[in-house]
């Protein structure tokens, strides 16, 4: 989803600058001059920034380079980081840069006005400018200018804003980093305020500060992981409600807050951490635990109940289980499985990793898939349609396809009046205002930078949400391989997972089609086509289409048609058996591209 609220942020400052430089365009000459005297220029004065250059140790000789409102200076690092650069006619916010040899570290001294400020420069404020401005740092320090007088348009130039860089923006974006980090197992206490607090980095006799020693903490994790700080930087960013959607990438990669952290022997994408196990079951009070992964030992551990289980590694992002079901991982880190639940059936769940996010992250075009009853005492079906979200978690429209396939506006005044809102515990709720009636809403951002909900309800309704995108034709010789679990119209999960495989062979873009080789006989090896059309019955979707199929083997069987929906960045999709009125969940456990 584009972020409208950093769009806001931008307004908002460059506002600021307006009132305080009185650029205006009130004025009735139309050429911007607000028919008022001039204001004079501000008064000279020098900001110094000042602050420490460390990554796990002091990095001595670095060239510091700051630019401010007004102006730009530079420095060198002492022998311990500090430094000190003098900006003549700077004004806050500032963005700082220091190069010392082959790596390059970033940070920010925000706020307004001053004539000093502090501004640390390590691993961790790249995180922080990463996770402000949703892109590259060097990108953002290399964009920043100072404000000036356009003469000729007779107006200021902001071209310096691309984020607002107040304290009160700024602070909880530091704290967001930090929080991300922690959860990858990283102790980072000792570090307070990473951009403006005190810093005593290691060199020659001297020990460093907790701060510091958190600084070698990160540095450690880093090399144990095998993770880059331009990886992790990079995630970071992409994962930053802040990034614009196009920078967005669908192939399903970790969010940062799992990059640090230790896997499971047999997937990668399996890390230890915080997950929230939401399962889809009618019943009172819907499971929707906090659960804690060791991926070590593949111990789960209930953070509400205390209660403990192990899983058994069955393959490649594949596990078994002890007390029934089956779990398969995704490359984002979604996992999808089968649990029995108090009823003593089996249901299906979802498990993604923990994560706060803002009612504001919603806003936006979201295509759905569900499992819902939606005539009181009438049948369980699939349904599917199109919902927006805006800012302050107000549905605004739905298109509603009560078969999957036929769809249409609901009129305005038809239209539910939902809520949502943060819930305390954990993901957010879902109301119908004017009613009892309250649903829960979970929000996963893989490190893609996509974004996929997930709605439940007491009655055992269901809902997939992933961002209104076109369906786009698959990479012939594209290989994927997963496994698919299955729910019911009593939205119970009586079947085992299934693995599945298939190949792209061809593709036909005037008709909008592709034709898939399935495995059949994973023993075999036999498989059949499947035809499939995109953005068919609707943008965003995929139909395969029904027909009888000839296998490699000689074998035939009936193609059945379902309707899927493809959770961008998830590795994850959810189709719609029509015929069997069947939900289905596939996650892609391993795939190729040529």
């Amino acid at each position: 989803m584009r972020n409208h609220g950093s769009a806001g942020f931008r307004i908002a400052f460059v506002s600021a600058v307006c009132v305080l430089a009185s650029c205006g365009g009130g004025g009735g000459n139309g050429d911007g001059d607000s028919g008022g005297p001039t204001p004079p220029p501000p008064p000279s004065a020098n900001m110094v920034v000042t602050g420490t250059v460390a990554s796990g140790a002091a990095l001595a000789a670095a060239v510091v380079d700051a630019k401010c409102l007004g102006g730009a200076g530079s420095a060198t690092s002492a022998a311990d980081g500090t430094y000190t650069v003098t900006i003549a006619d700077g004004r806050l916010p500032c963005v700082v840069r220091a190069t010392a040899g082959v790596l390059v570290l970033h940070s920010i001294a925000s706020g307004a006005g001053s004539s000093s400020a502090r501004a640390n420069i390590t691993p961790v404020t790249e995180l922080v400018v990463a996770h402000l401005t949703g892109g590259a740092p060097a990108a953002y320090f290399a964009g920043f200018a100072p404000i000036s007088l356009d003469t000729a348009a007779g107006r200021f130039n902001a071209s310096i804003v691309t984020g607002n860089l107040s304290t009160s923006i700024v602070g909880p974006v530091a704290s967001a980093v930090i929080a991300s980090l922690q959860a990858n197992g990283l102790d980072l206490t000792g570090v307070g305020d990473p951009l403006g607090g005190p810093l005593v980095a290691a060199s020659g006799s001297t020990a460093g500060d907790a701060h510091d020693q958190a600084l070698d903490r990160l540095d450690g994790a880093l090399t144990a992981s095998g993770v880059t700080l331009d990886v992790l930087t990079q995630a970071v960013a992409l994962a930053s409600p802040n990034a614009p959607v196009e920078s967005h990438t669908t192939v399903a990669l970790l969010p940062p807050e799992r990059l640090l952290a230790a896997s499971a022997s047999n997937c990668a994408s399996f890390r230890s951490g915080r997950y929230r196990l939401i399962v889809n079951e009618a019943a009172a009070s819907p499971a929707q635990v906090l659960v804690d992964f060791n991926a070590t030992t593949l111990a789960l551990k209930d953070l509400d109940s205390g209660a403990t289980a192990s899983l058994i590694a069955t393959g490649p992002c594949t596990f078994q289980n002890p007390s029934g079901g089956e779990v398969a991982v995704s490359r984002s880190g979604v996992a999808i499985g089968r649990v029995t639940g108090p009823d003593l059936q089996l249901h299906a769940f979802i498990a993604v990793p923990e994560q706060p996010h803002s009612v504001a992250e919603l806003a936006g075009v979201w295509n759905y898939v569900s499992m819902e009853r939606t005539i009181a005492g009438g049948p369980v079906h699939l349904t599917a349609g199109t919902a927006v979200f805006d800012l302050s978690g107000h549905l605004t429209a739905q298109d509603f396809c009560d078969d999957m396939k036929t769809c249409a506006a609901v009129p305005a005044a038809q239209l539910p009046a939902i809520l949502i809102s943060l819930n305390g515990v954990g993901g957010f709720e879902l109301a119908y205002v004017g009613t009892s009636n309250t649903d829960r809403l979970f929000a996963y951002r893989a490190g893609g930078g996509e974004l996929m909900l997930l709605q439940i309800a007491a009655s055992g309704r269901i809902v997939y949400y992933t961002r209104k995108t076109p369906a786009v034709l698959p990479p012939v010789g594209r290989t994927q391989q997963g496994m698919n679990a299955f729910v019911s119209s009593l939205y119970t999960a009586p079947a085992a997972m299934s693995l599945s495989g298939s190949t792209i062979t061809s593709t036909d873009p005037a008709s909008g089609s592709y034709v898939r080789s399935a495995i059949q006989n994973f023993i075999t090896g036999a498989t059949r086509p499947e035809t499939f059309v995109i953005n068919s019955p609707r943008e965003g979707y995929v139909r395969r289409v029904a027909g009888p199929a000839l296998h490699t083997d000689g074998t035939a069987s009936n193609v059945v048609e379902f309707v899927s929906l493809s959770m961008r960045g998830m590795d994850m999709s959810v189709f719609g058996l029509t015929q069997s009125n069947q939900l289905g969940l596939f996650a892609t456990t391993a795939s190729s591209t040529p």
